[in-house]
């Protein structure tokens, strides 16, 4: 089980270290995990500066609430699945800021 160490409304990062974003609406939202390009950033210091995170093409299954989404990484398994427009959209955003 993992959980949110540091949240900003719908970004977080997991103990681990890693970024994730809810995406969508508030009653049709997915998570999306985010690759960070430096490692060891807060929640604050990716907002700050977006182009240090590029989407990794790992997202959720479809979640009813951002509350529900919060509480399913926290207390359950997600089911994760590859989003492969997604993950070549981080390789490209990765290769330009690199």
């Amino acid at each position: 089980m993992v959980r949110i160490r540091d949240r900003q409304d719908r970004h977080f990062i997991g103990e681990q270290g890693r970024m994730f974003w809810m995406n969508g609406l508030e009653t049709f939202c997915y998570l999306s995990a985010k690759r960070q390009l430096r490692s060891g950033l807060s929640v604050a210091d990716v907002l700050e500066e977006w182009k240090q995170c590029a989407p990794s093409g790992l997202v959720s299954q479809r979640i009813g609430s951002i509350v529900e989404a919060c509480e399913a990484f926290d207390h359950s398994p997600v089911v994760w699945a590859q989003d492969l427009y997604l993950r070549g959209m981080g390789e490209q955003m990765a290769s330009i800021v690199l």
